[in-house]
């Protein structure tokens, strides 16, 4: 029976080259689609990603295929019925699932400049001075923050604010505020973003005393993801941060 299919539909053929990938159910538009030699297929047009439009056939096997293949006009239609679909999945609520959130504390940048100190040194001859080599360290310390899609679909127009704390005695204390523009982020895919830094200084002498890097000052970030002007999503570390905290 499948060969008959081939035969007389010569366009499954060329979709049976395709790859077939699972798909989560969308709504669907029936389309008649016609390749550059002619040749038609019947079936439900699932998304269209970039220049390759995902179908299903009406054995339920889905396909990717190129739009190069397919005839100026059937290409119009296409990116006219994704445009009417991005609009009316733009106008829906994001699922709780939608987007994933992680973050990473991280040491953005670090410069160092020497200079020649005289230490003081009691002797049994009285007080001497010795030269050292006192080391300045400027340390930029913030976020790495990775934001994933999790559907089907691309998510469009995401930006992302945060807050850094830092800790100072034993309470938490805003450092640094700032924006990542995400802009769309495609189906499944993940975009890793650093925010800015937050600066710490100190000094330690050259083979005498131990660097100590404040970086462990970093206590924690607080996100919030939005999709044009909407809020979607908030996320902190600690968690404890958007209770002890107001934005």
């Amino acid at each position: 029976m499948l060969a008959t299919h081939l035969k007389t539909n010569p366009l499954r053929a060329l979709l049976l080259l395709g790859l077939a990938a699972a798909c989560h159910t969308l709504p669907a538009e029936v389309m008649t689609l016609t390749d550059t030699q002619g040749r038609s297929i019947l079936a439900d047009v699932m998304s269209l990603n970039g220049d390759v439009v995902k179908i299903r056939r009406d054995d339920g096997i889905y396909f990717d295929l190129k739009l190069q293949l397919l005839v100026e006009e059937d290409r119009k239609k296409l990116a006219d019925w994704a445009k009417r679909e991005a609009d009316r999945l733009a106008a829906l609520p994001l699922p709780d699932n939608a987007l994933n959130i992680s973050v990473s504390r991280t040491k953005l940048d670090t410069k160092k400049t020497n200079r020649t100190i005289q230490l003081v040194k009691s002797t049994i001859r009285g007080i001497e001075y010795e030269p050292a080599t006192e080391v300045s360290v400027t340390e930029s310390w913030g976020y790495g923050v990775t934001i994933g899609n999790n559907l089907s679909t691309p998510i469009s127009d995401l930006r992302i604010d945060y807050r850094i704390y830092v800790k100072q005695d034993s309470r938490s204390t805003k450092a640094q505020e700032g924006r990542l523009d995400v802009g769309t982020l495609e189906t499944r895919k993940r975009e890793a973003l650093k925010t800015g830094g937050v600066t710490f200084n100190y000094t330690y002498i050259l083979g005498r005393t131990s660097a100590k890097s404040p970086g462990g000052q970093i206590h924690g970030i607080w996100l919030r993801i939005y999709r044009g002007d909407s809020l979607v999503k908030e996320y902190s570390t600690p968690e404890n941060l958007m209770t002890e905290h107001r934005w």
